[in-house]
């Protein structure tokens, strides 16, 4: 009898992990992503070139809070590394509130994290960045 509720038990655990990773991979996959594609890859890149920094360096005042397949979301303490992103790439106010609010809205929804004194900043994976420029050329 133990054994049958071990493994109703795990079943159960893997349905809600499958539905959890698919609402996280639709919750980036439907929100409105402000960012061009240039952009987009800049971005990883950036994170690919700075990884160890964001994994690893104990002086740095960002850490990755979440991974999945697709991006990997990055908690900044200090809040520059979005103005930052926004200046590099000239953006308008409007483009700067909607990126603002999509890092947001993308991190609020992959994480669990207290974002309300820190700034998320979403990249995507350098694999899927390229893919999705790919994809939108075809």
């Amino acid at each position: 009898m133990a054994v049958w509720a071990l493994n109703v038990s795990m079943e159960q655990n893997n349905a809600t992990m499958d539905v959890t990773l698919t609402e996280h991979l639709s919750a980036v996959d439907n929100t409105d992503d402000p960012r061009s594609e240039a952009m987009r890859i800049s971005m990883a890149e950036h994170f690919e070139d700075f990884e160890y920094e964001y994994r690893e360096d104990p002086h740095t005042d960002a850490e990755v809070v979440h991974e999945d397949d697709q991006v990997i979301v990055v908690a900044d303490h200090t809040g520059h590394e979005l103005n930052e992103w926004m200046s590099d790439f000239n953006m308008t106010d409007e483009d700067r509130d909607a990126f603002y609010a999509w890092n947001h809205e993308v991190a609020r929804e992959l994480t669990d994290h207290n974002w309300a004194v820190v700034d998320p900043v979403v990249f995507d994976k350098l694999g899927k960045a390229t893919r999705h420029v790919e994809e939108e050329h075809q």
